[in-house]
């Protein structure tokens, strides 16, 4: 007789409940009694991956091709008497990709001569998977030191940026999602002489 038994127990440890850019998944569970097999299913059991066991109650797995998407991923063991647990699963996104991002009208174009002490700036973005973070516009003088930064949470930024002097001055955006990746606009350059 081997006595009671806890019924078998999958604790997560990962992926996270979280948005990821890291590429590489790896599926890492722990077991409340000793384990046989444990397999991880991305399609609700369509496709099932078996994990490597590491000792009687860690499992583990390795996954490189996942494509950018929202995903359940569940868990299904057994322990060396049987005994099964289905019921595990955590929810997770991967997105790889940065977000799309670039210039628009009434923006100033690379190497333009203004006449006036205010320079244009609206930028876009988008990311289909886990959404934008921030957009920020950059404001730099001559010497290429930072003079402004101005950011939004939103797929719109659009800045009228007032300059005290004549020079030349670059601009650029850097836009962030929700999974940490980022994607930056081209760096232009514009030349106010109100002198003229």
């Amino acid at each position: 007789w081997l006595g009671y038994i806890d019924p078998l127990r999958v604790i997560v440890n990962s992926p996270l409940n979280i948005s990821t850019s890291n590429d590489t998944v790896l599926f890492n569970i722990s077991l409340n009694n000793a384990g046989d097999k444990c397999n991880y299913t991305l399609t609700g059991g369509v496709t099932n991956y078996t994990m490597q066991r590491n000792g009687n109650r860690n499992f583990n797995a390795t996954n490189l091709t996942i494509p950018d998407g929202n995903y359940l991923a569940r868990f299904y063991c057994f322990d060396i008497y049987g005994d099964s647990n289905f019921t595990s699963s955590v929810n997770f996104t991967l997105d790889t990709v940065g977000p799309l991002t670039n210039f628009t009208n009434p923006t100033e174009t690379n190497n333009t001569y203004l006449t006036r002490r205010y320079i244009l700036v609206n930028v876009t973005a988008n990311d289909s998977v886990t959404g934008l973070r921030n957009i920020t516009i950059n404001l730099y003088n001559s010497s290429r030191n930072l003079i402004n930064s101005t950011n939004l949470s939103n797929s719109t930024l659009y800045v009228n940026f007032s300059v005290s002097s004549d020079g030349i001055y670059y601009f650029n955006a850097t836009v962030a999602d929700n999974a940490d990746n980022l994607n930056s606009t081209e760096t232009r350059q514009v030349t106010v002489d109100t002198a003229s």
